[in-house]
């Protein structure tokens, strides 16, 4: 397959984030220094010269044009005058790619604001400043200035097998594995779960980290910084802690509903039927709280029923009602918000 090598920004940088005019890519058969093809097209008919050399085809004199690639490659950057650069060469670069994954995190990439990892040891980071290049995010000392680490958390599933400290949500409840399972449901009493409310409980004698997450009762809280000892979460959220909803991470977990009862904000709320589902009280949340109702393409034929909290009403272009059906065959979301108030609109 032709895939395209996509550089960070359009430019590359020094372990100093100097520029590098007129610098040079190398590009080799995986894990060797045996030169490989790359191309300046999709359709693979016009090879670039190898080493690619910054400022050539159009592009700016620190600046690499398009380069498309066939396959997996080891990569080398160094400067205009042969100079191999920090961090560099990089095995395995190229390979397929699946839209929505995290990519690994590496060295050589100068991230900017907002950028979404995985580091060495599988857990998920969110960049938090840019220029932001050759800062490990698993490390300590780059957390929270460079990184903040989030979590993604979904719905349990029967045929997965869940390690040691793999999370899942199960009838509204998150619980942590406490060791390998699979097709072992999860409840209070499980040998293989225990409910991550009593697992991650804030205890003031605990140092946290950055992006580590604590529980004060069933009210779960993102720490903000390292060295976080002895600073109780509040709801309210500090320097120290924040309530999870203020977070990335409140948008990153999928509760799966049937049978009808109540919406949560704050979180994807996965419809598998057509029953009828209660929105939270729009002023139990802060104005511009996000809720997120979804039906997926298996269910697709469902037309679940969405209705107000009391005296609120849901608003769209169209004017107000007291509820929705979802009822379109090929809509799989709607992305609601409230006002604080008395409405929820989309």
């Amino acid at each position: 397959m032709t895939e395209r090598f996509y550089p960070p920004f359009a430019r590359f940088f020094t372990s100093d984030l100097k520029t590098l005019p007129g610098a040079l890519l190398y590009f080799y058969i995986n894990g060797t220094t045996t030169p490989k093809t790359v191309y300046q097209d999709a359709a693979k008919t016009n090879p670039h010269a190898n080493p690619v050399v910054a400022g050539t085809l159009g592009a700016g004199a620190d600046q690499f044009p398009a380069i498309f690639l066939d396959g997996t490659y080891t990569v080398e950057l160094k400067n205009s005058a042969g100079v191999t650069q920090a961090g560099w060469p990089q095995n395995n670069v190229g390979g397929e790619r699946v839209e929505g994954q995290f990519d690994s995190y590496s060295s050589i990439n100068n991230y900017g604001v907002g950028d979404l990892v995985t580091g060495s040891d599988g857990q998920r980071y969110e960049s938090q400043s840019t220029p932001n290049l050759n800062r490990d995010p698993t490390l300590l000392a780059n957390r929270p200035t460079y990184w903040k680490q989030i979590h993604l958390e979904q719905e349990y599933d029967a045929d997965a097998t869940y390690e040691i400290g793999q999370q899942a949500i199960h009838s509204g409840l998150e619980y942590v594995a406490t060791s390998q399972t699979k097709g072992n449901t999860p409840s209070s009493n499980s040998a293989y779960w225990k409910l991550a409310a009593e697992h991650f409980a804030w205890n003031s004698s605990t140092t946290y980290a950055s992006g580590a997450a604590a529980y004060v009762g069933y009210k779960k809280y993102i720490s903000q910084q390292n060295t976080n000892l002895n600073h109780t979460p509040t709801d309210a959220g500090d320097a120290w802690w924040k309530p999870e909803w203020m977070t990335i991470d409140g948008l990153t977990k999928d509760v799966s509903l049937s049978g009808g009862g109540s919406l949560t904000a704050y979180r994807v709320n996965s419809i598998i039927d057509s029953g009828t589902y209660t929105f939270p009280a729009a002023n139990s949340v802060p104005a511009q709280s996000v809720l997120i109702v979804r039906k997926s393409e298996r269910y697709r034929a469902a037309q679940p029923i969405v209705q107000r909290s009391g005296s609120d009403l849901i608003r769209n272009s169209s004017g107000t009602d007291t509820q929705l059906q979802f009822d379109w065959p090929y809509k799989t979301e709607i992305v609601f918000t409230s006002n604080g108030s008395n409405e929820w609109s989309y």
